[in-house]
């Protein structure tokens, strides 16, 4: 039976995670998207959404992309090299 509750937990865990992160995110947009209704109904926007102000954000987004795009493939290199650690050195 211990086994048996053991497997069970160890199912149940990552799943359970998953969902509670997936739950913690669209509570958190339903809550931005409900201010935002309620900034915008009230009047009392800072900033308005207009042509210079998403083209800002696309551009943002695209350079972050092309930085990210580098980082990973460096990343992917540097696990081709073999490991140097003091603990590999010849004395």
């Amino acid at each position: 039976m211990k086994t048996f509750v053991n497997n069970r937990a160890l199912w149940y865990k990552p799943r359970r995670r998953r969902l509670h992160k997936i739950r913690s995110v669209v509570l958190q947009v339903g809550i931005l998207c409900g201010v935002k209704i309620m900034v915008h109904l009230w009047g009392i926007e800072l900033l308005s959404a207009n042509a210079l102000f998403s083209a800002l954000v696309a551009s943002t987004v695209f350079l972050l992309g092309f930085l990210l795009n580098g980082v990973l493939t460096d990343f992917k290199e540097s696990e081709k090299y073999p490991v140097k650690s003091p603990r590999h050195w010849k004395p």
